[in-house]
């Protein structure tokens, strides 16, 4: 008696059609995978643009107002700037309460202010010596410098992640120039960028 044959349709898959299934699978895997790569970084990229973006703003506002609002470029470096913020008790020379430094720390990447906050815990005799005048002729960078170490010029910290600061004066002498260029670079995550801008001092 011939035996009955067997519907193709009720056989199981053959060696090839499972490769091709488990490629197919595989590259729709792969497709999701880098959808999802792409939006996480388009997602963090967004975010980093947004804090530099602060970062910078930030940072000019707090150049700006420090210069426009100073007398005098009483020196300048590489790395810093020392100002006159004002003649406060008219005498026509500044003292440590009339000073402030602006710092660049390649080493941090940090943009440091320090200035003299004058409190109320000082005694008579630390007043006097903040009171004390310089001449015009002194070293006001090794003055400042010396001085950010001590309580007498405490120190704030204006930005981190700042990977380049330059200084540029309208005059070869710092006590001449009216205006102030400034050059700032900061970096977030992989992004970095550049900011230029230049203010005039108060005189």
């Amino acid at each position: 008696m011939p035996q009955p044959r067997l519907d193709n349709r009720s056989r199981g898959l053959t060696l090839v059609e499972l490769v091709l299934a488990l490629s197919i699978t595989a590259l729709v895997g792969a497709g999701i995978a880098a959808m999802l790569t792409a939006v996480s970084y388009g997602t963090s990229s967004e975010k980093d643009l947004r804090t530099l973006v602060v970062k910078h703003k930030t940072t000019d506002a707090r150049q700006s107002a420090a210069i426009r609002s100073s007398k005098m470029v009483l020196d300048q470096g590489a790395d810093f700037m020392v100002l006159w913020t004002a003649d406060l008790n008219g005498s026509g020379l500044p003292n440590l309460l009339e000073i402030r430094r602006i710092e660049y720390d390649s080493g941090t990447n940090e943009l440091r202010s320090y200035e003299t906050d004058f409190p109320d815990s000082w005694s008579q005799a630390t007043i006097d010596a903040a009171n004390a005048e310089y001449q015009f002729t002194d070293d006001f960078g090794a003055i400042t410098s010396a001085l950010t170490s001590s309580s007498l010029f405490p120190m704030s910290l204006w930005a981190t992640d700042v990977i380049g600061w330059t200084v540029t004066l309208d005059n070869a002498d710092p006590q001449q120039a009216s205006l102030v260029s400034y050059r700032v670079t900061l970096q977030t995550g992989s992004m970095s960028d550049v900011t230029v801008n230049a203010s005039a001092l108060r005189n």
